[in-house]
């Protein structure tokens, strides 16, 4: 027996709907009221005005030519011939069959919730009679129908097979039913969107169907959270797809926002769970929905949200969590028959529980390269003014030809992020190819003394994270001198020398005005800085110093969409601290850096 049923609560008032939701499809475009009249309370009689079609057997059954199909009847005055495991044997009451060939694959809905008034049963067989059945149903229908009618939804029907459509009883019982056959629209899975990573697929509704409560409103202090974890994801995730629910509160109709708001949120793994106080990645998107035409519980249609993340997620594996934000709606998210039993729960702030299945989910993004690297020497201690040697691997571990972007980062002493030292664009990966690349890092005379992490990534930039790799080095005094003289030494600047050849393909357009930091940040006499717009547009950029008096003009003029760079050449100007200001479109942004001689 198949129940399902959603619960939904809410303060200042409570409403219940049991943990699952149960789902009946609208009867199919043809008036019942006459047989619905006509089949009001007649139970176990025979009537041979009612009789209208079926067979006795699966060798004389009713062939059906053409979907959608109505028919109604009753099983008293046939034969018992069919029992299955549904979920119990012993049935003896008698049964009517029809058959269908169709020439495509289709899913279809079968119903006896319309027109039937006694404790039916309902089997699908494919080429012939088998136990288990192909599909069955004992005790589906729902509100307002009795629930000892059965129903099965989304029935997979392939080109070519035979499939029997039985309708049974519970015990001995027989009586008067009513049959609807109606295709529906195919399941949607990750394979229907481009450039997926990892993919769990929406449930077929002749499966267990389950949703649980993701969602907050502001106007009630109960709120849940659903977690589930991905693995092996190859790039960074740039988009997420997922099905579901979404219900008002009240009076349970489906809710009419569209686009709706949602928080979307990634964790690292705690023992088998997420670390749910820790969201490594947090994301507020507006997601439009699409309606699948897959109905539930009469009135609710499963639906389809995407959403993009910007930046992207460049974690390979974890657990994201997906929740409704503050909207007029709850929202439900949809089982998965794939992944593994380790999806979560929470109420509130309590530790999340274990449902013991997964949600049906696509992470989509670029397919990402491998990025190593392996110093000439380990450890490293250097000089200002001196440099070390490593060598850099970049792989493509898939099937398909890949173009990827790497750059490499500092992590400096008492400053932080710094970079990037330099961008190597658009360098060519064949499958299974791996490009190997020595290079030579300079370290400058002002680097401050401590202990740096030297870090190269790979993926779209400035866009995007899909891998890194990284290792640590020490800037140490040099000898006979506890702090070097600015200005004194081999490098004035953090030059890198080698690496990987690419085609220098521009990235492709951003998806918003972006100001990168400049670098190298501190320099000495030249810095860079990259900029992004998404249109062409008129751009402004300019330098100023700590009186907020223009000192120079880097960029005046009408721009194409794209990333842009822009050099300042400081070697007339004074050490100390500048402002660079970016006008594009009507955005402004403003930014400092340390000029050091």
């Amino acid at each position: 027996m198949f129940r399902r049923y959603l619960s939904v609560l809410s303060v200042g008032f409570v409403v219940a709907i049991a943990p699952y939701i149960a789902f009946i499809p609208a009867s199919a475009a043809i008036e019942r009221k006459e047989a619905n009249s006509l089949l009001e309370n007649r139970r176990n009689v025979v009537d041979q005005d009612v009789i209208l079609q079926g067979g006795d057997t699966i060798e004389d059954a009713f062939q059906i030519l053409g979907l959608p199909f109505v028919d109604a009847g009753t099983t008293c005055g046939y034969t018992n011939n069919y029992d299955a495991n549904c979920p119990h044997l012993g049935s003896t009451a008698p049964d009517v069959v029809y058959s269908y060939t169709g020439t495509l694959d289709l899913y279809v809905n079968i119903s006896l919730c319309t027109g039937s008034n006694y404790d039916t049963k309902l089997y699908v067989f494919e080429n012939g009679y088998s136990d288990p059945a192909y599909a069955c149903n004992d005790n589906e229908c729902a509100s307002p129908y009795e629930p000892i009618l059965s129903a099965v939804y989304g029935v997979r029907l392939h080109a070519g097979n035979t499939y029997y459509f039985v309708v049974d009883g519970t015990g001995t019982e027989c009586g008067n039913y009513g049959i609807d056959i109606w295709v529906v629209p195919p399941v949607q899975s990750c394979a229907d969107f481009e450039n997926i990573l990892y993919g769990q697929e929406p449930d077929r509704p002749d499966g267990n169907w389950n949703f649980k409560l993701s969602d907050i409103d502001v106007n009630y202090p109960l709120n849940y959270t659903v977690y589930d974890n991905y693995n092996f994801v190859a790039g960074s995730i740039q988009e997420v797809h997922w099905w579901g629910l979404d219900l008002a509160l009240p009076p349970y109709s489906e809710c009419d926002e569209d686009p709706a708001a949602f928080d979307i949120k990634f964790y690292n793994d705690a023992a088998g769970a997420p670390d749910w106080m820790n969201p490594v990645y947090s994301y507020m998107v507006s997601a439009q929905s699409v309606a699948t035409g897959r109905l539930f519980a009469v009135f609710y249609e499963e639906k389809e949200w995407s959403a993009s993340l910007s930046p992207p997620c460049p974690m390979t594996n974890g657990w994201i969590s997906i929740k409704g934000h503050d909207s007029p709606c709850i929202f439900l998210w949809e089982k998965s028959p794939d992944g593994d039993t380790l999806g979560y729960q929470q109420t509130g702030t309590a530790t999340p529980v274990n449902v013991s299945f997964s949600f049906a989910m696509c992470l989509g993004g670029q397919v990402c390269a491998d990025v190593s690297m392996t110093p000439d020497q380990y450890p490293i201690e250097v000089s200002p003014g001196g440099q070390f040697g490593l060598t850099g691997y970049i792989n493509n571990p898939t099937s398909d030809p890949i173009t990827t972007d790497v750059w490499i980062m500092l992590d400096v002493p008492s400053y932080g992020s710094y970079g990037p030292l330099r961008t190597f664009l658009g360098i060519p990966l064949n499958p299974g190819e791996t490009k190997s690349a020595h290079i030579n890092q300079h370290v400058p005379m002002y680097a401050p003394l401590g202990e740096y992490e030297y870090i190269a990534y790979c993926d779209d930039y400035p866009f995007g994270i899909c891998d890194s790799a990284k290792f640590q080095f020490t800037v140490v005094p040099p000898l006979g001198s506890p702090q070097p003289m600015p200005g004194e030494g081999i490098s004035g600047n953090w030059v890198l020398e080698g690496g990987w050849e690419g085609n220098e393909a521009p990235a492709e357009s951003p998806a918003d005005f972006i100001l990168l930091d400049a670098y190298p940040n501190p320099f000495n006499a030249t810095t860079s800085i990259t900029y992004a717009v998404p249109v062409e547009t008129a751009v402004n950029l300019s330098v100023y110093n700590m009186m907020g008096q223009k000192v120079v003009t880097l960029v005046d003029g009408t721009v194409g969409a794209g990333v842009h760079e822009a050099t300042w050449d400081a070697a007339d100007n004074a050490s100390g601290i500048y402002f660079y200001k970016l006008t594009a479109g009507n955005q402004v942004f403003t930014k400092r850096m340390t000029l050091l001689k």
